[in-house]
């Protein structure tokens, strides 16, 4: 079994240069798509104690010493080239895109074929699992109905 102890995003605003300029990206709340993980340890309690964010972890899981924690951190690279779906809003500072009214405001490291590719992929797979239910729904049927 495993518990998530605490799980932060920055709400760092960065900035996005294109060839129509630059814009500023709030991701305060936004799910990032596809980063790429930079750090992943595992470890025993006993090693990673004395470390300020890791005795407030520590703290939570009852004292128990037998455990094993897992620490992740995933980044968007620097230069990385984004897909980005939001609604820009010019500010004092500048142009900042933020969510957009009808809520999708999408962050990704994937270009915007490669997301189109995957819905249609993911499309597909839910008509077929869709038909597969409907036809064992009718053999269940059929077979109810047969006894």
């Amino acid at each position: 079994m495993s518990h998530v102890v605490a799980d932060e995003s920055s709400s760092q605003i960065f900035s996005l240069r294109d060839s129509a300029g630059q814009v500023l990206l709030n991701p305060d709340g936004v799910s990032i798509d596809d980063p790429v993980k930079s750090h992943d340890v595992r470890t025993d309690r006993d090693s990673l104690a004395g470390r300020d964010m890791v005795d407030t972890v520590l703290s939570v899981l009852d004292n128990r010493s037998d455990e094993e924690i897992e620490v992740e951190e995933w980044i968007i690279p620097v230069d990385e080239a984004l897909y980005v779906r939001g609604n820009p809003v010019q500010t004092e500072g500048g142009l900042v895109m933020n969510e957009p009214e009808d809520g999708l405001f999408l962050i990704s490291i994937r270009s915007e074929e490669e997301l189109a590719g995957s819905a249609k992929l993911w499309a597909t797979v839910a008509t077929v699992a869709g038909a597969l239910a409907a036809l064992g729904g009718i053999a269940l049927i059929v077979a109810g109905a047969a006894s």
